[in-house]
């Protein structure tokens, strides 16, 4: 079984897509071919600056409106850096399909590269704008006006200027000026005023959801990668027979409440049970997909229930324990930023923890690749020319990893030492050979 609760697949692609498309010139022919409207969310969605934007953005809009000038362009000039991944997300995110045709990129294609509607998931863009944006779409005109009219009711002064506005990226880039909601340059996320009104719309549950997770998990990035190691756990698992079950995004009571169902999910009648957690981590636990942390003493508990007593259980967890970086490719990331009792202690047997990382310390990650430890526990189980113990793929992982050196935000000789929790497996044991499914 593979229990994954992170961001949605990055599907292993080439993400430079806009290397050797986009120029000044095309440019100006984009720009051509997007309305008002579209201008507006582009330069929403490629800000920066969230505190001062509203006055930028504003001033481009009058210019627009006086002189007909190529506001995105003018834009683009001033902030270059890295504009023109900036541009081509903003222009899937915003469903722009005819322009995507003409620069000759397949919209199907950039859509897994995107994932323009998912809103807790972001290559370049700011992820809270985007979501933003999501919700400024999802809004009727008559919605829109009510929300203008709740916030108003709040700030004592309002922009004359934005009276007869329509665009609600503008409003609320004046609220992020106003402090009313913000988005900040280190990554920190107000949104509480705004989400108390969008708790007054019966039909926006998900987006406000996933706007006050954004607020809550403003510590974690996206964890690109991801994808390859669930491919790799999955074709692995298959083919030494086991039979997989894969999760994404879980909130924290969803994590323990499908742990806890395993054997009336999934039945009591197995060997041995896997289940292997890729998520960003704190040390002593995981992080959900709420931004909750859940204790690694939360998970066995909920794991080791009475009906699986018998059953070999084996959790793996491929997560940020702590801050440290052990020094041992500027694409390396991190996984990073309720005592229980029972009368019973039979039911805590046969149980085993492998934790990519030591209590305390970063676990490493391939933004493309995907993570050292799960690459390497897969590819030791992938090649072994005989049938291997458990035991012997742990201490054959835990080698190669010791092996293994990278670059992490400029700090040379990375490395990483991973090791076994809670170890209470009455014995050692076997595992199919992996066989290769065609």
């Amino acid at each position: 079984m593979s229990l994954s609760v992170d961001a949605k697949p990055y599907f292993n692609i080439k993400s430079n897509v806009t290397t050797n498309i986009l120029n000044k010139d095309i440019l100006w022919k984009i720009e051509d071919d997007l309305d008002i409207d579209e201008k507006i969310s582009i330069l929403f969605l490629m800000t920066t600056d969230y505190e001062h934007g509203f006055k930028e953005i504003y001033d481009l809009l009058q210019k627009h409106k006086e002189c007909k000038v190529y506001i995105l362009t003018e834009f683009i000039n001033k902030y270059s850096e890295n504009w023109k991944n900036k541009l081509v997300e903003a222009i899937c995110v915003i469903q722009n399909k005819q322009i995507l045709r003409k620069l000759g990129i397949s919209f199907e294609y950039i859509n897994v590269l995107y994932l323009p509607k998912y809103r807790l998931c972001s290559r370049y863009l700011n992820l809270t704008a985007k979501c933003l944006y999501i919700l400024c779409e999802a809004l009727t005109i008559d919605r829109i006006k009510l929300l203008l009219q709740y916030v108003r009711a709040d700030l004592t002064k309002y922009d004359e200027n934005l009276k007869d506005t329509d665009y609600l990226e503008l409003h609320m880039l004046y609220w992020m000026q106003e402090n009313y909601i913000s988005i900040c340059l280190d990554g920190k996320v107000k949104l509480k005023n705004l989400l108390k009104h969008l708790k007054r719309f019966d039909d926006l549950e998900l987006i406000y959801e996933d706007l006050e997770t954004n607020e809550k998990h403003q510590n974690y990035e996206t964890r690109f990668g991801t994808a390859a190691d669930c491919m790799k756990l999955s074709e692995t698992f298959k083919g030494i027979g086991f039979t997989i079950k894969e999760y994404n995004d879980l909130k924290k009571d969803e994590i323990l409440r499908m742990l806890e169902n395993i054997p009336k999910e999934f039945g009591i009648d197995y060997d041995c049970i896997f289940v292997c957690i890729l998520s960003h981590g704190c040390k002593g636990g995981i992080i959900s997909a709420d931004a909750e942390e859940v204790s690694i003493d939360e998970i066995e508990y909920k794991f080791c229930s009475a009906e699986l007593e018998n059953v070999i259980k084996i959790v793996i967890i491929q997560a940020c324990q702590g801050e440290v970086i052990g020094q041992v490719n500027d694409a390396l990331t991190t996984d990073g930023s309720t005592n229980y009792n029972s009368s019973d202690i039979s039911i805590y047997r046969n149980f085993c923890i492998f934790m990519s990382t030591m209590q305390g310390f970063v676990s490493v990650r391939h933004k493309k690749d995907g993570s050292w430890f799960i690459q390497e526990f897969c590819s030791i189980l992938q090649t072994e020319e005989e049938r291997v113990t458990f035991l012997q793929v742990v201490r054959k992982t835990m080698k190669s990893l010791l092996k293994k050196k990278g670059k992490l935000n400029g700090i040379q000789s990375i490395g990483q030492l991973s090791e076994l929790l809670k170890y209470r497996l009455l014995t050692d044991f076997l595992l199919p050979k992996y066989q290769t499914h065609t």
